[in-house]
């Protein structure tokens, strides 16, 4: 189960992260919402920076149903970069 964890980490950092900014800009005035959009795209950086794979790393979680590996990173770089667009 640890290493089921560990597989999808990344998606729910970013999923209780996007949750979180949700509820802050609901109550920021509209002055400090541009602040939030910065704060945003940093922690999405941060995430791809955090996630990148060692060569020939591979992460197997869910008894084979997902695989963590440079082909996945691939696909997870492209859409943290649709998402900060």
């Amino acid at each position: 189960m640890g290493q089921s964890i560990i597989a999808i980490m990344p998606e729910i950092l970013m999923t209780f992260f996007a949750i979180g900014l949700l509820v802050i800009d609901l109550v920021a005035s509209d002055e400090k919402k541009s602040g939030i959009a910065y704060f945003g795209i940093a922690f999405i950086l941060i995430t791809l920076l955090l996630t990148i794979p060692v060569s020939g790393f591979k992460v197997v979680g869910f008894d084979g149903m997902l695989v963590w590996d440079s082909y996945a990173y691939a696909f997870f770089v492209v859409f943290s970069i649709a998402f900060i667009l």
